[in-house]
This record gives structure tokens, sequence and C-alpha cells, in this order.
């Protein structure tokens, strides 16, 4: 009996042994499972982190990148406004000159009408001169027909007197043999 017993007790101990066993081989698959766990994770985690690192320069380019175009679109604003500014400045030269040359044209047609004014008076003058001249000319074809018809009239008058002369010397003569 005391042997069965220790059979009993032996074929128990046996058996937790390898209950032990099974337990034992558990726990190592357990824990190979954690390690692997805990490695696929800080895998996991490097890589996330790498993510990070990567995020991280994507962002600071696309920053760079930015500051680029805000740079370039001031230059752009800045070169437009030179443009306008030029723009404006050829404007109002462009008007000033414009108005420089009405002036300009104003004045020279002023001129143009005063010499025209000057041209027409100097031109009456000469009208008038001329008249002026024509009636001189007149006036001393009148004078030379004057001169010529007294001319004229005294060797008329010088014809008539000799003849007065000549008779009467002739006249008294007579006479003076009739008296004889």
């Amino acid at each position: 009996q005391a042997e069965q017993a220790a059979l009993a007790a032996n074929a128990r101990a046996a058996q937790q042994l390898k209950a032990a066993d099974v337990e034992k081989e558990e726990a190592r698959r357990v824990e190979q499972g954690a390690s692997a766990a805990t490695a696929k994770a800080e895998h996991a985690e490097q890589a996330a982190t790498a993510a990070a690192a990567r995020a991280e320069r994507v962002m600071k380019v696309a920053e760079a990148e930015k500051a680029e175009a805000q740079s370039e679109e001031q230059h752009a604003r800045a070169a437009v406004a030179q443009v306008q500014k030029t723009e404006q400045a050829a404007e109002a030269r462009a008007k000033k000159a414009l108005k420089a040359a009405d002036a300009e044209k104003a004045e020279a047609q002023r001129r143009e009408d005063g010499a025209s004014a000057a041209t027409a008076k100097a031109q009456h003058a000469e009208q008038a001169a001329e008249a002026a001249t024509a009636r001189a000319a007149q006036e001393l074809q009148a004078a030379e027909a004057e001169k010529a018809e007294a001319r004229r009239a005294e060797q008329g008058a010088g014809t008539k007197t000799a003849k007065a002369e000549r008779e009467w010397r002739g006249g008294g003569g007579g006479g003076g043999g009739g008296g004889g």
C-alpha cells in the first residue's frame, strides 16, 4: 500500500513536472512574443522618428520656398511700382512737352499773324508810296506841260513884241519920210 502511495506520488510529481515544463515553455513563448513585439514597437518608433524627421525637412524646404516666393512677389510688386512710376513720369513729361509744343505753336501762330499784319501794312504802305509816286509823276508832267505852255506863251509874246517894234519903227520912219 505504501508502495502504491509512493508510485502515485511519483506519478503526480511527474505530472507536475510535465505541467511545469509546459508552463515554462509557454512562458518562453510569451517572452519571445513579448521580445518580438518590443522589437516591432521599437522598429515602428524608429520609422515614426525617421518619418517625423523627413516631414520636418519637407516643411523646412516648403517654408524656404514660401519665403523665396514671397521675396519674388515683393520684388515683382516693387518692379511693377517702379514701372508705374516710370510710366507716370513719362506721361507727365509727355504732357509737359505737349503743353510746351502747344504754347510754341500758339506763339508761332501769333508771330505769323503779326508778320502777316506787318506784311499787309508794308504792302499797304508800298501801294500808298506807289500811288504817291504816280501822283508826283502826274504833277511833274502837269508842271512840265505848264512850263512848256508858259515858254510858248513867252516866245509868242516875244514874237509879238518884236513885230510891234518893227511895225513901230517902220511906221515912224515912214512918217518921217513923209514929213521930209
